[in-house]
C-alpha cells in the first residue's frame, strides 16, 4: 500500500499538476508552462532534502513506524491540499502543492530501501521486495 500511495502521488504531482496547472486541460489554471516548470524543479529540490532526512528519522524512530506516519501524511494531503492549494489558480498555492506533495514523497524514499526487505523473509526476500517495488 505504501508504494501504491508513494507512486499515485508521484503522478499526480508530476504528469497531473503540469497538465492541470497550465491550458492543456480543458478546465485547466492557465499558468504560464515555463512556470509550472520552474515550480516543478524547485519543488523536487525539496524531494531531494527529504529522502536523506526520512532516513534520519527512520533510524531514530523505527522505519515502519516512520512509514505509518509518512503515509497517513500523504492521506491527509490527498484528501486536503487539492482544492485549496491546487485548485486556488494562485501561482504561490500551487507551488505550496508541489512542494509539500513532492516533500512527502522524498520522506517515503528515505526508509523504503531499508524497510521492503524486513517485511520478507530471507527465501523470498528479493522477490518480495523487488514485486511490491514495482
Amino acid at each position: 500500500f505504501i508504494m501504491l500511495a508513494t507512486y499515485t502521488l508521484f503522478y499526480i504531482m508530476t504528469v497531473y499538476s503540469m497538465t492541470f496547472s497550465t491550458g492543456a486541460a480543458p478546465n485547466g489554471l492557465g499558468l504560464p508552462r515555463n512556470e509550472v516548470l520552474w515550480m516543478l524543479m524547485m519543488a523536487v529540490i525539496g524531494f531531494g532534502v527529504m529522502v536523506p532526512v526520512a532516513g534520519l528519522l527512520a533510524d531514530a524512530f523505527g522505519r515502519r513506524k516512520s512509514m505509518i506516519i509518512i503515509t497517513t501524511m500523504i492521506i491527509l494531503f490527498a484528501l486536503f491540499a487539492f482544492k485549496p492549494l491546487l485548485g486556488s489558480g494562485n501561482p504561490l498555492l500551487v507551488f505550496a502543492f508541489l512542494l509539500l506533495g513532492l516533500s512527502l514523497m522524498g520522506l517515503t524514499f528515505g526508509p523504503m530501501g531499508a524497510l521492503l526487505p524486513e517485511l520478507f523473509p530471507t527465501e523470498v526476500r528479493y522477490t518480495g521486495a523487488s514485486f511490491s517495488y514495482n
